[in-house]
């Protein structure tokens, strides 16, 4: 490939080739746009490099790492050698709509980032609830307490100067990496917003975001740290609850029984605030049940997008 790219895209990979697999299927078929695709295998020790070199598509760029770096290290790896005009991050157990990045771009206007919605699916590509993608105002207002990004880092694209100024990703992060690239994000520019439903968030038993729990109360310690001596209209305040009720969705999800009730308490990070989130959790207990009295049946389970048929088969 000569011609530099619209989007560089951006895979982080290790060990998982069943589910990258899949990703690479949208990657490699989106429409209407020019792409590179950076997978930068974070040492692998199953089948990925030899199926990666099996690849024959000159838009495919692989980085071989043969000591694991994480998350943010390999997406910062995949940033350095990006030669299109936008970033876009895919995780390697997400999958794509075809017009993902054409409808992107077509949003962006002269926005610095840009997002869309996505919905949460299982293993059998059955859509568990849809996720809308929030107002630019609403997004870069609830950055501050919690990552409101519909499908995590698979959603959003960034022009690379920005990104490349900032210095992408942190290296101390691994689960809350992402979120501390959207409140850096946000307090230089604001975002576009896409209403389509663009990713597939992937639920599975291995999430990061569920295997990696025991290092969360750090990264949150961490993220506060990082974040928290800001000017008060910017610094963040995690919502320690809304946190805690997110992540063991996750492990309900994944069937993790026994971990769901520490999931809770775990990712506090004060004394002060686990009295905060227990009072707020009987709140949370007693409109939960008043809802369902108010609403009987089951809950309503949004169609799947057209485009998740790609994948199927």
């Amino acid at each position: 490939m000569t011609k530099a790219p619209d989007v560089t895209v951006v895979i982080p990979t290790r060990s998982r080739w069943r589910l990258l697999s899949l990703a690479l299927i949208g990657a490699l078929r989106q429409e209407d746009v020019e792409v590179e695709i950076v997978v930068v295998d974070d040492g692998s020790t199953d089948e990925t490099p030899d199926r990666l070199a099996q690849i024959d598509d000159d838009r495919l760029v692989v980085i071989r790492r043969e000591t694991s770096g994480g998350v943010a290290t390999a997406r910062n790896a995949g940033i350095r050698v990006a030669r299109g005009g936008w970033i876009a991050f895919l995780d390697d157990d997400d999958l794509w709509s075809p017009r993902k990045l054409r409808a992107q771009l077509d949003a962006a206007g002269d926005a610095a980032w840009v997002y869309g919605a996505a919905v949460v699916i299982d293993e059998a590509g059955e859509v568990l609830n849809d996720w809308p993608a929030p107002r630019p105002e609403q997004l870069c207002r609830d950055v501050l307490t919690f990552n409101p990004m519909p499908g995590g880092c698979s959603n959003a694209m960034v022009r690379t100067p920005p990104l490349q100024a900032l210095g992408g990703f942190d290296g101390n992060l691994s689960v809350l990496a992402d979120w501390d690239l959207w409140i850096r994000l946000a307090r230089t520019s604001r975002p576009a917003r896409c209403p389509d439903v663009l990713v597939g968030y992937l639920h599975h038993v291995d999430n990061m975001h569920v295997q990696s729990m025991g290092r969360l109360k750090h990264e949150l310690r961490y993220l506060i740290a990082k974040h928290g001596a800001a000017a008060p209209d910017t610094a963040v305040r995690v919502d320690s609850m809304a946190l805690s009720d997110w992540m063991a969705t996750a492990h309900r999800r994944a069937n993790h029984r026994a971990p769901v009730a520490r999931a809770y308490m775990s990712t506090l990070v004060s004394d002060g605030a686990r009295r905060t989130a227990l009072r707020r959790g009987i709140k949370l207990v007693r409109r939960k049940l008043n809802a369902r009295r108010a609403s009987p049946g089951p809950a309503v389970v949004p169609d799947p997008p057209d485009w998740l048929a790609l994948y199927q088969g």
